[in-house]
């Protein structure tokens, strides 16, 4: 009995690994495929950030009479 209760153990611990690394290979063409998907349609540039106000003249001047 306890050689039959070893075979089983042994039996159901290779299903689980098999069927895990069956769900490791199916995922990782879908994973590299969603990067190639992402180099072929890269996204659309960033447009730079708004270029900050100038400075009134009353800044200017502010700003020369107190460094």
């Amino acid at each position: 009995m306890a050689s039959i209760t070893a075979t089983a153990a042994t039996t159901t611990t290779t299903i689980i690994i098999v069927a895990a690394t069956t769900t490791a290979i199916t995922t990782i063409p879908q994973h590299h495929q969603h990067h190639q998907q992402l180099h072929h349609h890269p996204p659309p540039p960033t447009p730079p950030p708004p270029a900050p106000p100038l400075p009134t003249n009353h800044q200017r001047h502010h700003h020369r009479h107190h460094p």
